[in-house]
């Protein structure tokens, strides 16, 4: 109960907020728009965690306008599932934008060993936490729950997870 009350105290502060995406969803963030807000606004950094990065090409130029003004873009996907949907034309494509070195993959080398199945984006000071896959159908047609986090010691270790998750990484 304690640990509920507290949860509850810093959603209340406004440290975390929730993003909710489902056909009768009115008064939630939809994932689609909180992406878009995310990378839209991003001004030094953009790290992105999924397990695939499919049939999003409506967000390749935000990408390309956060590029353009000097935020270092990385994107890290499962190695088994992000490297079988690699040759998809948004993973393509955002090589081509963020370059090849940038969009790393880990994990083993088939499903029964280690999987990469966290979703999330730290765009500068602020996270994204979400249950949907970075694909054009979860982020905008499927039931999705995430969290919006602000809460800076939460955002640093999400960003420390992401580092050591890219160390371990290939191209």
């Amino acid at each position: 109960r304690g640990v509920a009350m507290g949860m509850l105290s810093k959603q209340e502060s406004g440290d975390f907020k929730l993003v909710i995406s489902a056909p009768f969803e009115r008064d939630g963030r939809q994932t689609a728009g909180v992406l878009a807000e995310l990378i839209g606004r991003s001004e030094r950094s953009l790290s992105i965690c999924s397990y695939v990065l499919v049939y999003l090409d409506a967000l390749l130029p935000l990408f390309s306008a956060a590029q353009d003004r000097g935020v270092s873009i990385r994107v890290l996907l499962d190695k088994v599932a992000g490297r079988a949907k690699s040759a998809s034309s948004t993973v393509a494509s955002l090589s081509s934008i963020v370059g090849q070195e940038n969009v790393r993959f880990w994990g083993g080398e088939s499903n029964i060993d280690e999987s990469l199945h966290a979703k999330f984006l730290i765009a500068d000071d602020t996270a994204l936490v979400t249950s949907a896959n970075l694909t054009g159908r979860a982020i905008t047609r499927n039931v999705e729950v995430g969290c919006l986090i602000e809460a800076s010691d939460t955002v640093e270790r999400l960003s420390e997870l992401f580092r050591l998750l890219w160390l371990s990484s290939k191209t």
